[in-house]
């Protein structure tokens, strides 16, 4: 008979990552049979379960598989294979168990050891960031991919995704890698496009602190992309095919370059990179504008600036 999970099956958290502080607080909230987190050091085991107001915390050595259902795995990716084998070869039954880990670029091909050896195997991921470990991340209405070849399981973690507000869906391994990379795109470059702000606001002797500056229009465009989509939300200089403006902005970008500061060859490279994509957004978009001028200007610009890294 296949195996059924609920909320009555044990759980366990395995790594005190981020976003155990997160999905321990879920469990705890929602019910669960869930009173025990292992970590690979005692000292952030012990972290986590005062935080979480558990009894039971202990380094790996600890860990007693034959007394729970579901392990969640919130460890580092790079740690994933390296735990889930450890466990795999421990010589403990765990036919039947599930294991979850929260990777976002990592399928569950990561616990395939586990598998071989009768368990039920899946990834779980919010698109969401956790940037401090004791930090309340509200998760009602993000989004949750999960995956694996398990129905039983899928129907657990969407049982759990449901309790905590998320809205869950299912892809396959091989759609993982590009899941998760639409969320650093989306994501982590924001950050990366804040620190270019800040490399070319240095040029300005009496501005103001630029993050408190740019964060207006920056939450604006964000609000206008989730109202009008990407297309819809354009504006700015590629968007009314405004070559002189771009032009002067890569003048200006050439004028900061140094052999000195990396940094000023990156930025240039993403400014003439990203402008070709938001070309590309205002095609989409149907404008009466001819692009031609600018995309040809952009691509010559780039393939100049590439030279400089040989």
């Amino acid at each position: 008979m296949a195996k059924r999970f609920d909320k009555n099956s044990s759980v366990v958290i395995v790594g005190a990552g981020k976003i155990a502080y997160t999905l321990g607080r879920e469990l705890v909230s929602g019910g669960y049979n869930f009173n025990s987190v292992f970590s690979k050091s005692f000292s952030s085991a012990r972290e986590l379960a005062f935080y979480l107001e558990l009894d039971n915390c202990s380094d790996m050595s600890g860990l007693n598989v034959a007394k729970f259902d579901v392990f969640f795995l919130t460890v580092p990716d790079s740690q994933i294979r390296i735990v889930a084998n450890s466990i795999a070869s421990s010589g403990e039954d765990i036919t039947g168990k599930l294991f979850v880990h929260l990777s976002g670029s990592k399928s569950s091909v990561e616990l395939k050891e586990l598998e071989n050896k009768g368990a039920t195997t899946a990834s779980m991921h919010i698109m969401q960031t956790f940037p401090q470990r004791a930090e309340e991340v509200d998760l009602t209405s993000c989004y949750c991919a999960l995956e694996s070849k398990d129905k039983a399981a899928i129907k657990y973690l969407q049982q759990f995704g449901d309790f905590a507000g998320l809205k869950c869906f299912t892809l396959s391994s091989n759609e993982k890698v590009y899941y998760h990379l639409s969320g650093v795109v989306a994501a982590n470059f924001i950050n990366a496009n804040f620190q270019a702000a800040m490399i070319t606001s240095d040029k300005i002797k009496n501005i103001p602190p630029v993050l408190g500056v740019l964060h207006p229009t920056a939450k604006k465009t964000l609000k206008n992309i989730k109202k009008k989509g990407v297309s819809g939300a354009l504006s700015g200089p590629v968007q009314r095919n405004d070559i002189d403006t771009i032009k002067a902005h890569v003048r200006a970008l050439k004028r900061m370059l140094s052999e000195d500061n990396p940094e000023t060859y990156y930025l240039l490279t993403a400014y003439l990179s990203q402008s070709m994509l938001l070309v590309t957004t205002a095609e989409y978009r149907g404008e009466e504008y001819d692009y031609s001028e600018l995309k040809s200007f952009l691509k010559d610009e780039l393939k100049q600036t590439l030279k400089l890294f040989e």
